[in-house]
């Protein structure tokens, strides 16, 4: 009992000092990149006494938002045709957020999940026929489920008394990488079988988060705090060949997603406490920050399939 006891004490100090870089009291998105042309990069944004909405963007910089409402809307995830976006709102519950789509307009808003607890981090089968996301429905222990993309059926794919979330599907559909302390009370990135079987560790280091696939599934982009500092690392499917992409000792860099054609990466970069998107190439070369916006914190990236 003391050895669990020290355990939950070790993942709230993680949880706080996530929350404490970049607002991560959520999980955030994961997700993984579906093949495709470059579409609109969704994401989250928070101006000064404004709850947080989801906008989108396009190449040229030009944004619009995509919802309006006076509870947070985050965590944006584009479906693999790029029609429609899941995500986290706290409309029906300030308590609890639960998970929604809409088109990618804005419109034909729909509540997915009613399960009387925590829903974040959605992230859609390459089929789009399912919605894997992070469920908290005991008090602690957070658990990956999938659900039909009408938010039927829901099933729990993981079952432990750990932290399971960022649940990110890979591009033929056969596995689901996620974030879990289940060894050490400190984050890795797993992989296991969409149905919830077999799964392995793919990393042993300190606080490995935020996995999110390749569009040609053969390499996991991630956020870790290996080197003293969050920041993106890229290793193969396997876990092998894990590489350090970004390199600052003044600010974390978070929410790594694949763009569709696989040659970008657009991610979360924070400094001073501002939340900017920056993206790079898929080597960790020609960094370019997006957004520009000293007062506006934008956080949770997500490329849309064209």
């Amino acid at each position: 009992m003391q050895g669990r006891r020290t355990r939950r004490v070790r993942c709230v100090a993680l949880v706080a000092s996530l929350a404490g870089v970049a607002a991560l009291g959520s999980a955030g998105n994961a997700s993984g990149a579906f093949p495709g042309a470059n579409g609109a990069i969704a994401f989250q944004q928070k101006q000064a006494n404004q709850q947080r909405e989801i906008y989108k963007m396009r190449a040229d910089g030009t944004r619009r938002n995509l919802t309006n409402h006076t509870a947070d809307d985050i965590q944006p995830a584009w479906s693999p045709d790029g029609s429609r976006i899941a995500f986290v709102s706290y409309r029906d519950d300030a308590d609890f957020g639960e998970i929604y789509k809409m088109n990618a307009d804005g419109n034909n808003t729909k509540r997915l999940t009613t399960n009387g607890g925590y829903d974040n981090a959605p992230a859609w089968s390459p089929d789009g026929n399912k919605i894997a996301f992070m469920g908290r429905y005991d008090g602690l222990d957070d658990e990956i489920y999938k659900m039909n993309a009408d938010g039927t059926s829901t099933t729990r794919l993981t079952d432990n008394s750990d932290q399971d979330r960022d649940p990110a599907w890979s591009p033929d559909g056969s596995k689901i990488a996620f974030a879990s302390d289940r060894v050490g009370s400190i984050h890795e990135i797993y992989k296991m079988n969409a149905d919830g079987t077999s799964p392995k560790a793919l990393t042993n280091n300190t606080a490995d988060i935020y996995p999110n696939w390749s569009p040609d599934g053969t390499k996991i982009v991630f956020t870790s705090l290996r080197d003293g500092n969050y920041e993106i690392y890229k290793m193969n499917a396997d876990g092998s060949n894990q590489r350090r992409l970004t390199s600052s000792t003044t600010s974390a860099d978070l929410h790594p997603a694949w763009s569709p054609d696989g040659t970008k990466i657009v991610f979360t970069h924070n400094f001073g406490g501002n939340d900017e998107l920056y993206v790079m190439n898929a080597d960790g070369t020609g960094q370019v920050n997006l957004t520009f916006t000293s007062s506006v914190l934008e956080s949770a990236p997500d490329w849309q399939p064209r």
